[in-house]
């Protein structure tokens, strides 16, 4: 992290590696680390869930399983577009 002029118009120049190798391992940090993963966990547990659910369901509503298949698309179709708008794609 220098800037040899010490000019503000030159941009200093930051190794971000190095910062990142330097810097300790926080609480905070391994706190948002376990977070991230529990949501990821979350997340896909809906999905599972919702596939020994629905015959269930179906049987309780007196509906066929053919039912549920707009939600399993709209469920897809969501994912795809977070994904690409997440990417940026």
């Amino acid at each position: 992290m220098h800037n040899a002029t010490n000019d503000p118009a030159v941009p200093r120049v930051i190794d971000v590696d190095a910062a990142v190798d330097a810097a300790r391992t926080s609480s905070l940090l391994l706190t948002v680390v376990a977070l991230c993963a529990l949501v990821a966990l979350l997340d896909g547990f809906d999905t599972l869930a919702i596939t020994y659910a629905a015959p269930v369901i179906a049987n309780a509503w007196r509906l066929p399983r053919e039912a549920f298949e707009p939600i399993f698309a709209a469920h897809y179709a969501g994912a795809a577009a977070g994904g690409a708008l997440r990417s940026g794609g």
